[in-house]
């Protein structure tokens, strides 16, 4: 059984992500606001905000600061305990997407990654954008994020045996929240060719921005680059180049 997600549902709680990706980054609501504490497509983690009533289920209109990035949509509270409050976006336009998708970048992604938990020999990390690493030493290894901003599927990136083939492509969320385990069978719909590319790229470049605190972590980066690209360069994905043969020259006549 796959440890539950860590969504803020604890007045404990610890850190969702490495707050330094999200430094400077706040709610406001009217002339009130909180810090940020996690964001993706679906949901939104924040600190709590004193002076706002706010009712479960109700929407409102908030405006993100997102370092340099500013917009406004509107976001309704799920949850709220006395350290934090969840919400959901109740509509999010074109430009929030695109907003929201500028910031969620590669780097800012893998610089978020932090470990939240641990159940036996598994480690778990979590970072913005819904990107989580399952991680089994010697074992199982899983990599995915939401990349959909309608938050109905991801990426994910699984290997079962530590030199074992690299299985990558699209899971629906529903499929890989009903996960019992890291090596339960679940529906992974291949990348297209055109998108194959793009992807794996993005998981590298995310990957690549991983700050690891410890060798084990060093040692799992590592690993997940190694898997990544020899998945982006297997022989499926290669690019056949068709090189014109030159044109030979020929003596040309001198002119008289």
């Amino acid at each position: 059984m796959l440890p539950e997600e860590n969504t803020g549902t604890k007045d404990d709680l610890k850190p969702l992500v490495n707050l330094s990706a999200l430094k400077d980054c706040v709610l406001r609501i009217g002339e009130q606001s909180a810090p940020i504490l996690d964001v993706s497509f679906i949901r939104l983690v924040t600190g709590p905000i004193e002076g706002v009533d706010l009712e479960i289920g109700a929407p409102i209109e908030a405006e993100f600061c997102l370092e340099r990035l500013r917009f406004k949509t509107l976001v309704e509270l799920k949850a709220k305990g006395e350290r934090y409050m969840r919400f959901g976006f109740t509509k999010l336009a074109p430009s929030g997407v695109s907003h929201l998708r500028s910031f969620l970048s590669p780097k800012k992604v893998g610089e978020s990654l932090l470990e939240d938990a641990r159940s036996g020999d598994v480690r778990h990390y979590h970072g913005l954008k819904e990107a989580e690493i399952w991680f089994e030493p010697g074992g199982i290894t899983l990599f995915t994020f939401l990349d959909d901003p309608k938050g109905e599927s991801q990426i994910l990136l699984r290997l079962l045996e530590p030199r074992g083939p690299v299985r990558i492509g699209r899971v629906l969320r529903a499929d890989y929240m009903g996960l019992k385990g890291l090596d339960a069978e679940v529906p992974v719909v291949p990348l297209s060719e055109r998108d194959s590319y793009v992807t794996q790229s993005e998981c590298r470049d995310i990957v690549t921005n991983i700050r690891p605190a410890t060798q084990v972590e060093y040692d799992l980066k590592q690993k997940l680059l190694r898997a990544i690209s020899d998945s982006l360069y297997s022989t499926s994905h290669r690019v056949e180049l068709h090189v014109s043969k030159p044109v030979r020259a020929t003596s040309l006549p001198l002119e008289s």
